[in-house]
């Protein structure tokens, strides 16, 4: 399927769940092996006293220790967002993300155990008409296939999404506004829901990962405590 210049597209089928990977010249849909790690689960809720947002910010935060390979317990892990060198939880790196101006391209990297991330606002008409693009189909890929194929009749069901080391439970909505928000940092495969999935309620599993990996792993996930932020 072509897609107008500078992006392209490949389409190819297999055997386990579909990868959504984003570069700068193209998107790229691919068959993945699926994979799980130890991890935190926390059901995110907006409280009062978090920005609009929020919960999109947090799968952000979520994607960009995916796309590293990020291996830091997600309850240790410490972020700071460029150029500040304040040092913050994931929760508030994701309160700090929910309020820049959007769409936002956001990086991260890894300074002695510290998670940087360092985005820009997308402001230039192609960059902006290509994050559209991206967004529009990873609305009717994986927003398409959640609702036809896993949410039993719901418009707007619960999606379990896993990072490297922590996952959130949100809505299919949530994870929209993700995609539109920011430009996608790594893959994301989309899967049935796992046990720990479906006992927190979600009806599909969205993993994420880097452009370059997705890693397997028969480790069955640890269930932490809901507590939500």
């Amino acid at each position: 399927m072509a897609l107008s210049s500078p992006a392209s597209t490949l389409l190819s089928k297999a055997r386990h769940g579909i990868w959504f990977g984003v570069s700068a010249t193209r998107l790229l849909w691919t068959w993945v092996v699926p994979w799980f790690c130890c991890e935190r689960v926390a059901m995110a809720s907006a409280q009062g006293n978090t920005p609009p947002g929020y919960l999109a910010a947090r799968i952000e935060v979520l994607a960009l220790g995916a796309a590293l390979n990020l291996s830091v317990p997600a309850g240790v892990s410490r972020y700071s967002i460029f150029p500040s060198d304040h040092v913050l939880t994931a929760e508030e790196a994701a309160k700090a993300l929910a309020e820049m101006m959007k769409p936002l391209a956001c990086v991260a990297d890894t300074v002695d155990q510290l998670v940087v991330i360092k985005c820009e606002e997308i402001t230039e008409p192609v960059r902006l008409d290509y994050q559209r693009m991206v967004a529009e189909e990873f609305a009717q890929s994986f927003g398409g296939d959640i609702r036809r194929l896993y949410a039993r009749g719901l418009d707007n069901p619960l999606v379990f999404v896993r990072g490297s080391t922590d996952a959130v439970v949100v809505d299919l909505r949530t994870v929209e506004e993700w995609s539109h928000s920011y430009a996608i940092p790594g893959a994301v495969s989309l899967e049935p829901p796992d046990a720990v999935a479906t006992e927190r309620g979600a009806v599909a599993l969205l993993i994420l990962g880097s452009a370059g990996e997705i890693r397997s792993n028969d480790e069955t996930p640890s269930l932490p405590s809901q507590g939500a932020k």
